[in-house]
């Protein structure tokens, strides 16, 4: 009846183990559909904008950034336009203990 007893608890542990691995298997599946249908839903539709006075901006000239480091050595203050975004056009001292941006 000993053997019996091991051979029952083994088939017990053998099928919860198969039953935790489908489990997790199957929530899995329903967490990754879910999130793609979130995805798919979130990025599918634009919202249109709608300006007052609509001005045609094709013929106008664009004018690049120039990309330096600004400074001010007597303060020991320093700041750079040297990366994708930047909007930094200028930097000036306005006192002592304050700078200014012109952006």
């Amino acid at each position: 009846m000993n053997k019996n007893y091991k051979v029952v608890c083994l088939i017990f542990l053998l099928r919860l183990y198969f039953y935790k691995k489908n489990l997790i298997l199957f929530l899995m599946k329903k967490i990754v559909l879910i999130l793609f249908l979130l995805i798919s839903l979130g990025c599918s539709s634009l919202k249109e904008v709608s300006f007052k006075n609509y001005v045609d901006t094709t013929t106008k000239n664009i004018n690049k950034q120039k990309k330096v480091i600004y400074s001010i050595a007597d303060i020991g203050v320093y700041a750079s336009n040297k990366f994708d975004g930047a909007r930094l056009n200028g930097f000036e001292k306005v006192n002592d203990s304050t700078v200014k941006s012109n952006y």
